[in-house]
């Protein structure tokens, strides 16, 4: 319980543990707040893993850049244009990805989500963080290799298949959304 002035304030005495005992007691007597705090929960996993996704897309450009940059120093510069089409894709799909809907109804929304649904949403956020990984991987083997031309080509096209799927899982989590949409109407 938490220590309370006679107006009903908290006391200045009052510790973060028993702030939390008293909202954990709320959540026990006030029906349905349990289940939205887990939706909660796995509304904040599905944007942290979100960001995290971004953050690891960006760091993907940017070893692109560094790319073009070597090359331009090196006088290189035939291959420049299929680089610049890489960080425009990985630009695209990393703020389409950013600026996706969550997939969460409030408290008091009449269009509740449920938490099977919220799961699958994050089982497919797990799916596009695992390509980025890949992506992140085959980056890292383009970097080393890119001063040969061959090479360079091989690994151009290997990552545009890899951004190519990871543009459909981040359509297929757009069709889950949908889904959950049309089940909460």
């Amino acid at each position: 319980m938490i220590d309370r002035d006679q107006d009903g304030n908290i006391k200045t005495g009052a510790t973060a543990d028993n702030m939390l005992q008293w909202f954990d007691n709320l959540l026990k007597k006030v029906p349905g707040l349990e289940t939205y705090r887990g939706r909660e929960r796995l509304r904040d996993q599905d944007k942290l893993l979100r960001e995290h996704t971004v953050k690891k897309l960006r760091e993907i450009k940017f070893s692109i850049e560094q790319i073009k940059k070597a090359l331009v120093t090196a006088g290189k510069l035939e291959g420049l244009m299929p680089l610049e089409n890489l960080t425009s894709t990985i630009d695209r799909i990393s703020n389409k990805h950013k600026y996706d809907a969550y997939g969460f109804s409030g408290l008091f929304d009449p269009n509740k989500v449920e938490e099977a649904q919220l799961g699958r949403l994050y089982e497919e956020d797990v799916k596009i963080l695992k390509s980025v990984e890949e992506l992140a991987l085959k980056t890292a083997d383009f970097s080393a290799s890119a001063a040969n031309e061959q090479s360079m080509k091989e690994g151009i096209a290997s990552m545009e298949k890899l951004l190519a799927d990871l543009e459909r899982l981040i359509q297929d989590r757009r069709d889950v959304l949908r889904q959950i949409d049309s089940k909460a109407l």
